[in-house]
């Protein structure tokens, strides 16, 4: 019996307690973390090298030819895009981004370039900014936009984490699944298991039923 409980609790705790990921951006270099509790996992490391993919065999002229593709189920791209719609509106409004640091050092060659990029950039980044700041999910901790002289370009940091509740990525699997699911179905039943019968081939089976033997 505890037992159970104590699974049932840690499945609600998984559920409800937020959950996502961590990005940081330095210089070009991208780094992105998933948090889970008190767990960290690396999902992405730009500066790591990547793994040579091995190169594939080219096919001998006796080999079968490929399969002609499929042609696209507009049907099923409706459902998506319904489906998706639904999920990004969850997405956007149970997604709370935590710990922005936007650090921006304008550079150049031409120092009077510099100035001028700042000026402009200082222009139009603050405002957007500051309305960013009004929105109830997105919690700025640092932001800092300054020219650098005595840099020949700009570097740009920024870093955020992305929370949100497993139980609410569930939502959206449903909802994007249940539109597939009615897709299917709808197909199913528009098909009649896949055979059509021509209206002139009725009129003719009535006609010949209607015959006296």
């Amino acid at each position: 019996m505890w037992i159970l409980l104590l699974i049932l609790v840690l499945i609600i705790a998984f559920l409800y307690v937020p959950s996502g990921v961590k990005v940081v951006y330095n210089d070009g270099k991208i780094k992105i973390h998933l948090t889970l509790f008190f767990f960290k996992i690396l999902l992405y490391d730009s500066e790591k090298p990547k793994k040579e993919k091995k190169q594939k065999k080219e096919k001998s002229p006796t080999q079968s030819p490929k399969k002609e593709k499929k042609k696209l189920d507009f049907n099923l791209i409706k459902s998506l895009v319904r489906g998706s719609k639904k999920a990004l509106s969850i997405l956007f409004k149970k997604t709370r981004l935590t710990k922005v640091n936007l650090i921006v050092a304008v550079g150049g060659e031409d120092p009077y370039k510099t100035g001028m990029t700042f000026g402009m950039l200082n222009a139009a980044a603050y405002p957007i900014l500051g309305f960013l700041n009004t929105v109830e999910n997105i919690k700025f901790t640092h932001v800092s936009i300054y020219p650098d002289f005595m840099s020949e370009k700009t570097r740009i940091y920024t870093s955020f984490r992305a929370k949100i509740s497993p139980v609410y990525a569930l939502k959206m699997l449903m909802i994007i699944g249940t539109e597939l699911i009615k897709n299917k179905s709808t197909e199913n039943g528009g098909n009649n298991n896949g055979k059509s019968i021509d209206s002139r081939n009725l009129r003719n089976l009535d006609g010949q039923t209607a015959r006296p033997r």
